[in-house]
This record gives structure tokens, C-alpha cells and sequence, in this order.
């Protein structure tokens, strides 16, 4: 038995509600809802509350649904799908973070999956602006037995950078984590993450650094750094950055995408969107265009030529790649959604989460992360 899906498209709660009230879908189980802030978000979640399954969502910075328009790309709505799988194989909870830390919180994530299920799948969306995703997840993969696939992103509020929400029904968080956990025996799943980047001009070292605040490259002030690397002024380096981020070779031996999404002027260090460790070798980014889509779009027929087809396609994209590639970044958007022959719903945010080259899960800037999901036969 497959899993049946049906999308969901709307420029007010209204409309969202209405839609699910008419869906050709007569008994859905579960909901996904990706919303932009200009919905009001509380009163969307208020609404929801009265459904009889649940639905979980988060606020973001830009929306995609591939088949709807000329542009699979939306902005001010909300996109999601309804779908029917057996509640005795997913679960979703809403993890708030009081007094934890991160990593603290990562790991209630990954204890209430592994209570569910033998092999949970974690889709995570992040409500929160200051917590820490790549904590979240290291405190998920040491809860669990075995390796984790962790998917999912940072929330957005349409480049505010203010207030960012994420939700199930009629329950909301601004500091806090969403999670769907669906049992892998039921599901077959697929990830793939890909940035389309290339590293130009020498490597460096990464000399003074907290968390995701990074002060000096080699020996530097970071944003000294960039101001030499571009010729600007300390005016144009926060709008300029998202063209120019740091690939960062990580120790197991691959790559991941920082975006700088802000600057601390007296002390010239700039603010990542996930960390970078002191002693990263790091190089800049070479500046996109046609050939960082060719890239992708490259990467993702690769994928698809290594799994089977699915029921539905996740995509977590970051508003950073959006603005640094403009209307180029539909090109792969639709590349995903032509190739995987199911529905696609997915949206811009500040952070993605998704399997690197050695199989394992990481949080990323700038980066496409996308998610196949097949429902297994039954026996």
C-alpha cells in the first residue's frame, strides 16, 4: 500500500484550513505545514488546533511547492501536504527548551525517539534563533543506538531575523524544536545534501573562535579578513557575505557551507550560522552563479539514479543560497521535483540539516537538503 499525499496551498489561514477541509484526502493522519510569518502564526496554530491529527510546521523565509505556478517558489503563503500513514508508525512532539541547553535538549529528542521506535528517522524543525543546531544534533546521535538520520532546518521569518517559530497544532515555540519521528522498518529514506560550491584561493586557519562567532583567520579579524578578500567597505560586508561563505573541512574528511548572517563591530569577529571550531581549515566560497546550479542539479541526478522512486520529497533550502543565486535557484528546485516524480513541499530557512558524504548527518548553511520518503509494503 502506498502513501497517499496531497498538497496543500494558501495566502491566509483561511484559505490553509479551507483546503484541508476539502481535501481529496478523506482520513489524513499527519500534516506538514510551512508558513510565512505573515500568517500570523499563533492564530494559524490556534486554527489548527481544532483538527483531529496532527499537523507540524515552522515559519520560514520563502516557500516551495513545484507545480502549482510558473515558480515553484512562493512568498507571504504557506505550502504542506496531508498524508495518510498509520499513527502506530510516526510520532510528534514539541520539545521546548526552558532550561537546556542544546545539547541537553538533543538528547530529550533522541531518547523520546528511541522509547518510540527500535530505528527512529528524526525530521527536526528549529523555532529558535539561538539555539545551537549542530549541538541539537550531536545530543540526538549520543541517545540513540547506531547512526541517527537526522533531517530538517532552521526556521525563518521572511529575513527579519527576529522572531522564528515552529509548531504542532495548536502548540507553538519560539525557543523550542518540532519533531516528526517516523519508524525506518515502515519507511524508506533517502537524503542528499548539496551545496554546488567551490573554494577559492588558499586554505586558512581559523585562529580564534567560539561557537559560531568566529574573531580571527589566521590571525586576522574575520571581518578584516573578508573586507581584504572582496575591496568594500565595512558597510557592505553583512549584505555581501551570503555570496561569499566558508567551506569548512571538517576532520572525518568532507565539507560543510558557513554562512556569515551577522557582524560584531566592535570586536570585528563575524556570526556564523552554524560553528565553526577553532583550527578549522577554512577558504572562501567561490561567488555563485549558473555554475554553482549546474553543480547541484548534477549532484541530484546522481541521487536519483541510486533509489527508488518515493511518495513524497522534503526539501530544507537555505534563504542565504536564494538570495545569493536569485530566480537560478528554481532550476534546481524543479531538477528535484521532475526527477522524483512525487509531490514536493519544502521552504527557505536559516539552517539545514541533512546527510553528508560519509552518511552521516550535519547541519549546514547554504546548502540544498533534500528528502525522499517511501512507504515500505506491509507484510
Amino acid at each position: 500500500m502506498c502513501l497517499r499525499t496531497v498538497t496543500l496551498y494558501g495566502e491566509s489561514s483561511e484559505e490553509i484550513l479551507s483546503g484541508i477541509s476539502g481535501s481529496v484526502l478523506s482520513n489524513p493522519t499527519l500534516g506538514i505545514l510551512f508558513s510565512s510569518v505573515f500568517l500570523d502564526i499563533p492564530d494559524l496554530t490556534s486554527r489548527l488546533s481544532t483538527l483531529p491529527f496532527p499537523v507540524i510546521g515552522c515559519s520560514t523565509a520563502g516557500e516551495i511547492l513545484p507545480g502549482k505556478g510558473e515558480s515553484p517558489i512562493s512568498e507571504f503563503s504557506a505550502v504542506g501536504c496531508l498524508l495518510d500513514p498509520d499513527p502506530a508508525v510516526f510520532r510528534t512532539h514539541l520539545f521546548k527548551r526552558g532550561d537546556l541547553t542544546s545539547y541537553d535538549l538533543g538528547r530529550s529528542i533522541g531518547k523520546y525517539g528511541s522509547d518510540q521506535f527500535k530505528s527512529p528517522v528524526f525530521f527536526i524543525l528549529i523555532g529558535s534563533m539561538t539555539l545551537n543546531g549542530e549541538e541539537i544534533i550531536r545530543g540526538i546521535n549520543e541517545s540513540v543506538i547506531g547512526t541517527s538520520m537526522i533531517f530538517g532546518g532552521r526556521a525563518g521569518d521572511d529575513g527579519r531575523y527576529e522572531e522564528i517559530f515552529t509548531f504542532i497544532n495548536g502548540n507553538y515555540s519560539s525557543d523550542g524544536v518540532s519533531a516528526l519521528i517516523l519508524d525506518q522498518t515502515a519507511f524508506e529514506i533517502h537524503g542528499l545534501v548539496t551545496s554546488g560550491w567551490h573554494g577559492v584561493g588558499m586554505e586558512k586557519i581559523v585562529t580564534h573562535s567560539d561557537g559560531n562567532i568566529v574573531y580571527s583567520i589566521d590571525n586576522q579579524p574575520a571581518m578584516d579578513f573578508y573586507l581584504q578578500y572582496l575591496n568594500v567597505s565595512e558597510e557592505d560586508v553583512p549584505r555581501l557575505t551570503a555570496s561569499f561563505p566558508l567551506i569548512v573541512n571538517r576532520k572525518k574528511g568532507y565539507e560543510c557551507i558557513r554562512a556569515p548572517v551577522g557582524v560584531e563591530p566592535s570586536t570585528h569577529a563575524l556570526i556564523f550560522g552554524g560553528s565553526v571550531p577553532q583550527g578549522s581549515v577554512v577558504r572562501l566560497a567561490s561567488s555563485p552563479g549558473r555554475e554553482t546550479i549546474k553543480n547541484s542539479i548534477n549532484d541530484i541526478s546522481q541521487f536519483y539514479k541510486e533509489i527508488q522512486s518515493a511518495h513524497l520529497l522534503l526539501l530544507f533550502s537555505c534563504m542565504a543560497r536564494h538570495v545569493a543565486t536569485g530566480s537560478l535557484v528554481a532550476d534546481e528546485i524543479n531538477a528535484a521535483y521532475q526527477a522524483g516524480t512525487a509531490p514536493l513541499i519544502g521552504f527557505f530557512g536559516y539552517g539545514e540539516i541533512g546527510m553528508n558524504e560519509n552518511e552521516g548527518c550535519e547541519y549546514h548553511n547554504e546548502a540544498f537538503s533534500l528528502v525522499t520518503i517511501r512507504q515500505r509494503r506491509r507484510r
